[in-house]
C-alpha cells in the first residue's frame, strides 16, 4: 500500500465553509516538520484545518500589503492567503522558527 502524506487531505475539501489548498512549496515544508513532537506536524495540521472554519482567527496577522496572513502553529508560522471569489484558503508556506 502506498504511503499517503498526512497533509494530502487538505488538497481540496468541498464539504467545509472554505476550501483548503496547499502550494507545492508548503507541501515540501510540511514534509520537513517532525512528526510526534509537541508543536510539530499535529499542531500545524490542526491550525490549517481550523482555517476552513475561521480563516481570520485573532492570532493571525497580515504580512504587509501582500494580502497574505501569518498564523503561528507551535514553532511554525503558516503563511496563507484567502481568495474570497473562490472561497478558498491557500497555504503558501510553512517555516520553522527557533
Amino acid at each position: 500500500m502506498a504511503s499517503v502524506a498526512p497533509w494530502s487531505r487538505y488538497a481540496m475539501t468541498d464539504t467545509r465553509a472554505l476550501r483548503l489548498a496547499t502550494a507545492r512549496l508548503a507541501e515540501l515544508c510540511l514534509a520537513a516538520v517532525p512528526h510526534g513532537r509537541p508543536g510539530g506536524l499535529s499542531a500545524v495540521l490542526a491550525a490549517v484545518d481550523s482555517l476552513a472554519e475561521d480563516p481570520r482567527p485573532g492570532s493571525a496577522f497580515p504580512l504587509g500589503v501582500t494580502r497574505m496572513l501569518r498564523l503561528r502553529a507551535g514553532r511554525y508560522p503558516v503563511v496563507y492567503q484567502i481568495d474570497e471569489a473562490t472561497r478558498a484558503v491557500s497555504v503558501m508556506h510553512v517555516d520553522r522558527r527557533a
